[in-house]
C-alpha cells in the first residue's frame, strides 16, 4: 500500500468518504482554528491581512503563483506571458475553504470521532467539542482568513501534496489533497 495524493475538481460530484482522509490533510488548518469565544469580536468583512495559501497555489501550467500586495490588499500573483495578473488573495482562499467546508458537511460526526481518537482523547466531550467547531467552520474561516495561516502549517500541507491550481481570472480548478490509500497493490 502506497499513499496516493487526490485530486478534487471542483465539481457538485460527491465523492465517497471512505476515499477521503479529512482529518489528516486538514488538521494544520483545523488546529489553528481560534476558539468561538474570540470569533465574536472580529470586525466582519475585512480584508485578510495576508493571502491564505500563499506558496500552496500554481497556474494551470504548474507554476508556482507568487504573492504581492496591492495598496493593502494581498494578491496571487500569474505570470501570463510576461504580464502579472494580481487576483484578490481573499477570493482564491474563500473558494478553497468553501471547498473544504463542503467536503467536510453531512461527515462532522464521523470526522469528530476519528479525530478524538487520533488525539487519544475518545471521550464524549471532547467527540462534542470537535464536532461543534466542524459545525461553526465558516465562522473560525473567518477569523482564520484575518489570522492567517502559520508559515509551518502552509510548509506542512506543502509538504503533504497539498496544492490549489487557478487559472488566470481566480477560478480555483482544482484542489489536490493528499489522504487516499492506493489499494490497487501496485507499487
Amino acid at each position: 500500500m502506497t499513499l496516493a495524493p487526490i485530486s478534487y475538481p471542483l465539481s457538485p460530484t460527491p465523492y465517497p468518504l471512505s476515499r477521503i482522509c479529512l482529518p489528516y490533510p486538514l488538521s494544520p488548518i483545523i488546529s489553528y482554528l481560534p476558539p468561538l469565544s474570540r470569533i465574536s469580536s472580529l470586525p466582519k468583512n475585512t480584508m485578510p491581512r495576508t493571502p491564505l495559501f500563499s506558496g500552496l497555489v500554481f497556474d494551470e501550467s504548474d507554476r508556482p503563483v507568487e504573492s504581492a500586495f496591492v495598496g493593502d490588499e494581498p494578491c496571487y500573483v500569474i505570470d501570463d506571458a510576461g504580464f502579472r495578473r494580481h487576483i484578490p488573495a481573499a477570493q482564491v482562499d474563500r473558494q478553497v475553504l468553501q471547498h473544504m467546508q463542503d467536503l467536510i458537511k453531512g461527515s462532522e460526526d464521523l470526522i469528530s470521532e476519528q479525530t478524538a481518537k487520533m488525539l487519544g482523547q475518545e471521550d464524549v466531550f471532547t467527540v462534542a467539542a470537535i464536532e461543534q467547531q466542524l459545525k461553526n467552520m465558516d465562522k473560525q474561516f473567518e477569523a482564520l482568513m484575518q489570522q492567517g495561516l502559520p508559515e509551518d502549517a502552509r510548509a506542512y500541507l506543502g509538504m503533504m501534496g497539498f496544492k490549489i491550481v487557478i487559472n488566470y481570472h481566480g477560478e480555483v480548478l482544482r484542489v489536490e489533497q493528499p489522504g487516499a490509500i492506493d489499494d490497487s497493490g501496485e507499487e
